[in-house]
């Protein structure tokens, strides 16, 4: 049976640093969090469930590493000659780059998320860093993998618009309602089921 958690956080208005991730606390906070997450990981909780609103749970939009069930693999350091992959211009790519020479590991590159999962269940390269969400949910459908470990990027997910702008303000309002209505009614639940294996513990705020 895969071991399921969920988490959820406190909004920044409610913490003494506010939306500042700067401040001493917020650094302090992120790597606690990520200790715990970690700590899950090893415990071989697999599944995880978060709202990804405004609170702190949106922290753990971050990178992740798969892997093959028993292959040691818990990190990059254990990456030494073999080869990860990544999707190209993805913050993965960008991670992996970073500390390659560190670790001694050869990157192969893949146009898209489903080249780079199966990749690592065909056993063509030996772990693949993505974002958390959908790598979560592959090893979930795909018991042969499994997540070896978290990494802090201070990555966040979100929707952007243009600044000042009657268009973009005017969209923003759409869809603002639009998932106020979708909230309400249910759908949105329905669809987080759906993509995510089970549903938000926090409701995506407007």
């Amino acid at each position: 049976m895969r071991k399921k958690l969920a988490f959820t956080g406190h909004r920044p208005e409610s913490l003494p640093f506010g939306e500042n991730e700067n401040d001493p606390r917020s650094i302090c906070l992120r790597e606690m969090l990520l200790t715990e997450i970690t700590d899950r990981v090893k415990a071989g909780y697999d599944t995880f469930y978060t709202g990804c609103a405004r609170g702190m749970d949106i922290v753990f939009g971050t990178q992740v590493l798969l892997v093959k069930k028993d292959s040691g693999i818990s990190g990059l350091a254990d990456l030494e000659g073999k080869r990860l992959g990544v999707q190209v211009a993805t913050t993965g790519q960008a991670y992996a780059k970073k500390f390659a020479d560190k670790y001694d590991y050869t990157m192969v590159v893949y146009s898209d998320l489903a080249l780079l999962t199966t990749a690592v269940s065909a056993g063509a390269v030996d772990a693949a860093i993505q974002d958390s969400a959908p790598l979560f949910h592959y090893s979930e459908a795909h018991p042969d993998t499994t997540i070896g470990a978290v990494f802090d990027t201070g990555e966040h997910y979100g929707f952007m618009a243009m600044k000042d702008d009657a268009n973009a303000a005017r969209l923003m309002n759409a869809f603002n309602k639009a998932l106020a209505q979708a909230k309400q009614d249910g759908t949105y639940d329905k669809l987080y089921k759906k993509w995510f294996g089970g549903l938000p513990t926090v409701a995506a705020e407007q």
